[in-house]
């Protein structure tokens, strides 16, 4: 369910080495900069190598946006995106589930050791799972779109109950609090354990704690793609358009179930860093990284050898969608990549040209 292509890594790989250098250089440096990254964009689109919404911001100014591409097919005809159209951020959603359980241990509902066993005793080893071992992906939980009955039932809408009986079944991958794995289990968890506190299913949650507060009009918790809310499918770009498969969101939940704008987004996770939202004793938890780079839903890959060194956010994926939200505290630059389809490839001369409009 969250998968990314290799050229896309490589397209935001050069895209953040060109937000990274933007606050040193001057205006003209960087309209250059901007106008030649442009250009690659749109060729892209033009041979159908990926396409998508690109925003870059610093101190709240827009440097770039451009929407390219399309985001349905009615009846042969195209419908082309636009600056509003919504996209499905996958793993990006677990921002939003991090803060949301901060604000919880804020108000003194639960706490960072609370045991899983409080709300979901069945599951196994839950007495030694707690709320820091899930938000770190160190529970040891099976991560449960790995299992083949996920990957040939996804299409369909499951219910919160059927999914805690298919994570039962699961069982554990490893010994709790031993290493890092990426699990989208802990978050899908969180998520019912938010719900468990407030009494309120996680849709209404999220609204009411950030979007609503954030004024994110494009932002909310979606299972199934609606067309006329303008938002997008996904495709495979190989020799025209191919519309991908379409998972059904009640599977994500707290874990990859929200659509959002690059200009929403944008303001999340700068609103998050100005201190919007979490106080700065709990917001500084959040950022502190382990000897991995894990944050606590944030900064994943924060170590100094990695390309998103100094970057904070999430990467996302789900079908054909791809999505990158990362800020820099130092140079007070946001960048969003938002993607709904690629080709999976292309040649090294692509490459070489995207690399040299942003040097």
């Amino acid at each position: 369910m969250f998968k990314r292509t290799w050229i896309t890594i490589l397209i935001v790989f050069l895209f953040l080495q060109s937000c990274s250098s933007i606050n040193n250089r001057g205006s003209r440096e960087i309209e250059d900069k901007i106008q030649g990254f442009n250009k690659v964009i749109l060729d892209f689109e033009k041979r159908q190598i990926m396409m998508g919404s690109f925003l870059i911001r610093r101190n709240g100014e827009v440097l770039y946006e451009k929407t390219t591409g399309i985001r349905d097919i009615v009846e042969s005809e195209l419908i082309f995106s636009d600056n509003q159209t919504k996209y499905r951020i996958g793993s990006v959603t677990k921002i939003f589930t991090s803060v949301m359980i901060l604000i919880a241990i804020e108000n003194n509902l639960i706490y960072f050791d609370t045991p899983l066993s409080d709300f979901f005793p069945l599951i196994g080893y839950s007495e030694k799972i707690t709320i820091q071992n899930m938000l770190q992906h160190r529970s040891g939980l099976f991560n449960y779109i790995n299992s083949p009955d996920f990957i040939s039932r996804y299409e369909t809408h499951m219910t919160k109950n059927g999914l805690l009986e298919f994570i039962h079944s699961l069982g554990n991958h490893q010994i709790p609090n031993t290493e890092f794995e990426y699990s989208n289990t802990n978050y899908l968890l969180l998520g019912f354990i938010l719900e468990e506190v407030y009494q309120k299913p996680y849709s209404d949650l999220v609204r009411e704690m950030i979007i609503e507060p954030l004024e994110l009009n494009n932002t909310y918790y979606s299972e199934t793609i609606k067309q006329e809310n303008n938002e997008s499918r996904s495709f495979i770009l190989r020799n025209g358009y191919e519309t991908s498969i379409e998972t059904n969101l009640s599977w994500a939940g707290a874990a990859g179930a929200l659509v959002s704008t690059a200009a929403d987004l944008a303001v999340f996770i700068e609103n998050l860093f100005n201190g919007k939202l979490l106080p700065d004793n709990i917001f500084n938890k959040m950022i502190v990284t382990d000897e991995n780079g894990v944050g606590l839903g944030i900064g994943l890959d924060q170590r100094p050898d990695s390309i998103f060194y100094g970057f904070y956010g999430h990467i996302g994926g789900v079908d054909q969608f791809s999505s990158y939200v990362y800020y820099n505290p130092d140079t007070k630059v946001t960048y969003i990549f938002l993607m709904n389809g690629s080709d999976g490839g292309s040649n090294g001369r692509n490459y070489r040209r995207f690399n040299n409009s942003l040097r």
